[in-house]
């Protein structure tokens, strides 16, 4: 993505990039950390490798029942780390993410990844705990009755599990025109 004469390129869960460009730069270019990028033709493209470090995020995953995961963060991550992803895939009904008891996001079961960005929420993740919930999905059947009151009797197998609680962080190189002198 061009912005402000760069050239941003970002690369989740992996420190390794490859940009191709047609047409060739008019000028040299240089990563955000001003280093020369050398740039080979292969075919009607000119293309060049970059790599930055890779970075691990610590995270403590504490699952406090079968419905509830506790997540914490440690340390900050590097400036080259642009977002970091928490990939969470479960069964159960509908999923919620709160923060200092704020609901965040939710995610509604479809058997596909649920996926956090916690850019938003980055000042706030060292000094706090990442409540994950799940609410069971049921499958059987609601039986009711009208007796005085309204009473469900349900009958049938509740699904919640945690089944992986992961972190992925999403790396940013920005390249620039050389300065001419």
């Amino acid at each position: 993505m061009a912005h402000h004469n760069r050239l941003v390129c970002t690369s989740p869960g992996s420190p390794a990039f490859t940009v191709s460009l047609f047409p060739a730069p008019k000028t040299e270019l240089i990563s955000n950390n001003s280093q020369i990028v050398p740039f080979q033709q292969q075919g009607v493209f000119h293309t060049c490798s970059l790599e930055v470090p890779a970075y691990t995020p610590e995270i403590t995953v504490t699952q406090t029942s079968d419905t509830t995961a506790l997540v914490q963060f440690a340390g900050n991550w590097p400036s080259h780390v642009e977002d970091v992803w928490l990939k969470i895939d479960y069964d159960g009904g509908v999923a919620q993410a709160f923060l200092n008891s704020r609901l965040l996001t939710d995610h509604i079961y479809c058997g596909q990844t649920w996926s956090i960005g916690l850019k938003d929420f980055y000042n706030e993740l060292e000094q706090s705990t990442l409540r994950l919930t799940i609410t069971p999905l049921r499958k059987g059947t609601v039986h009711t009755f009208v007796n005085q009151a309204q009473v469900e009797r349900f009958e049938g197998v509740e699904i919640a599990v945690f089944h992986r609680i992961e972190v992925i962080p999403h790396y940013r190189v920005a390249l620039l025109p050389a300065v001419q002198k």
